[in-house]
């Protein structure tokens, strides 16, 4: 990360187009046989808009809860994070670690 520094300075005020108490959930997974699942959404807070992939795991009710454990980022490293599961992919696949997709 070269060239990278923190500044005081803040970003313009904007419009947040996803309110604060209102996630937009993208695509939930389950993750083991456990109970736990991955959430990936968009949500805000203080009107800034982020990218969040949850852990949740599942209560005595059977309601999902989330967990501390999870990544957040901005929107705009989306595009990225796209290239870098891309990657992963085809890497997994060239290492015979994934099953035959036609199973899946």
């Amino acid at each position: 990360m070269s060239g990278y520094r923190k500044t005081s300075r803040k970003m313009p005020a904007r419009p947040c187009p996803i309110a604060e108490n209102e996630p937009i959930e993208i695509h939930k997974m389950w993750r083991d046989r456990r109970g736990n699942a991955l959430v990936f959404a968009l949500k805000s807070y203080q009107g800034r808009a982020f990218f969040d992939l949850r852990t949740f795991y599942t209560d005595q009710d059977g309601i999902l809860k989330p967990t501390s454990k999870g990544v957040t980022a901005s929107p705009s490293k989306l595009p990225e994070i796209a290239r870098a599961l891309v990657k992963a992919l085809e890497r997994a696949r060239e290492l015979g670690l994934l099953m035959d997709e036609a199973a899946e």
